[in-house]
């Protein structure tokens, strides 16, 4: 059994909020609408500064991500607070009552009947914040940007110089830096072998394929077009592809970082199955939030999407 002999349910907008406050007889406290900012929030604290906040259990139904702020604010003031599902508090009311009214106040009142009734049931433990998982999703479609830029990039290389993007690849460190100096065909066969071999020395490792005399020679041979516009455009795509790497670059760190800190032991588990990589697994953790929210495999997958339901009715 919980601790708790308060439950307040707060139904939120992008404006504002309601907050419903009810004792374990389901008697009404407390029911008010509140601006969605400081002043709303200190109104909120001030009609609870009689009760031990350590006796209140607070619930907010999920609204995209307009319950966030407010959710971040009552855990700092040391409230009980958990965000729920809107499916699971719609399923409990349709299991207690038949009438469909629908108010804000109305709405507060019955998330508030539902954390008193589920409080057992609510989980308070320590979950990915939605900040990290902005970071992570944010990190995917960096991925997916860098794919599409690397397309563009051969696309304008096959005009400028057709021969380099075909026979070697393009996207080493070097050879991205000597783009960026030269970049295309007619460029690089202007410059001479020292002035190549320079920028290959500004590099470690991932060195190309040939040497600055064969590079020159192929470009003066080369059947690409001089095209400035378009080498210009390809001196843009280099230079943002180096930014969203180190922006990647700085997020791997921070995740890693994360999870190390928060999920370490989960992560340890779920690496040892073999094919699950590092990236893998952190995206996993980071979405799933707390895997003790699962009580089997069954639920987890449901969760994930790769269990399907089944709709049927008559024959």
């Amino acid at each position: 059994m919980s601790n708790f002999s308060f439950f307040l349910g707060v139904d939120v907008s992008k404006s504002s909020f309601d907050a419903c406050l009810i004792n374990e007889n389901e008697e009404v406290i407390l029911n008010e609408k509140y601006n969605m900012d400081t002043d709303g929030f200190n109104e909120l604290l001030d009609g609870l500064v009689d009760f031990d906040r350590d006796q209140i259990l607070v619930v907010l139904e999920s609204t995209s991500i307009y319950h966030t702020n407010l959710f971040f604010h009552l855990k700092d003031e040391g409230f009980a607070s958990a965000v729920v599902n809107p499916l699971l508090i719609n399923n409990f009311i349709k299991s207690v009552s038949l009438r469909k009214s629908k108010t804000d106040k109305i709405d507060a009142f019955k998330i508030a009947c539902f954390t008193l009734h589920n409080q057992n049931k609510i989980d308070l433990d320590k979950a990915p914040s939605p900040s990290i998982r902005n970071l992570s999703r944010e990190r995917d479609r960096l991925s997916k940007e860098t794919a599409k830029i690397k397309t563009e990039i051969k696309n304008h290389l096959q005009i400028l110089f057709p021969e380099l993007v075909n026979n070697y690849n393009v996207f080493t460190k070097t050879m991205l830096l000597l783009l960026l100096k030269a970049p295309g065909a007619v460029p690089i066969s202007k410059l001479k072998p020292i002035q190549i071999q320079r920028i290959f020395n500004k590099t470690s490792g991932n060195k190309v394929q040939l040497s600055p005399r064969e590079l020159v020679r192929m470009a003066k041979k080369s059947f690409g077009a001089e095209d400035k516009y378009l080498q210009q455009v390809l001196i843009m795509k280099i230079q943002t592809l180096f930014f969203i790497n180190k922006q990647k670059s700085d997020m791997d760190i921070a995740l890693k970082e994360y999870v190390h800190d928060n999920l370490k032991q989960n992560f340890e588990i779920i690496t040892s199955i073999k094919g699950v990589g590092q990236t893998t697994a952190e995206k996993f953790l980071i979405e799933k939030g707390n895997i003790n929210n699962f009580k089997s495999h069954n639920q987890l997958r449901a969760y994930i999407g790769t269990d399907p339901a089944i709709k049927q009715s008559g024959s």
